[in-house]
């Protein structure tokens, strides 16, 4: 609500469209259980959002991966090496 009412995103966007361009990734607790964090299935987040903008599980089945970063230093030049 707050990036509609700021013009941010157009007031007819949806959660769930605005979630696909974000590339949240999660991977489900039940999978991470039995097959461990490399051998679990990843899901984008979008993935359980319903047109209505309900969540479809229960977020503490959510296991939610980090993106990878890059470190830069003041000079915005890539950090390779300490």
């Amino acid at each position: 609500m707050v990036a509609k009412k700021a013009k941010v995103i157009s007031s007819s966007t949806s959660f769930k469209t605005q979630l696909k361009k974000s590339f949240d990734q999660l991977i489900l607790l039940n999978d991470f259980f039995k097959n461990g964090p490399t051998a679990s299935r990843v899901y984008p987040l979008h993935d359980f959002i319903s047109n209505d903008n309900k969540i479809l599980k229960n977020t503490e089945e959510f296991i939610f991966q980090e993106k990878p970063g890059t470190l830069v230093n003041i000079n915005g030049i890539k950090i390779t090496e300490w």
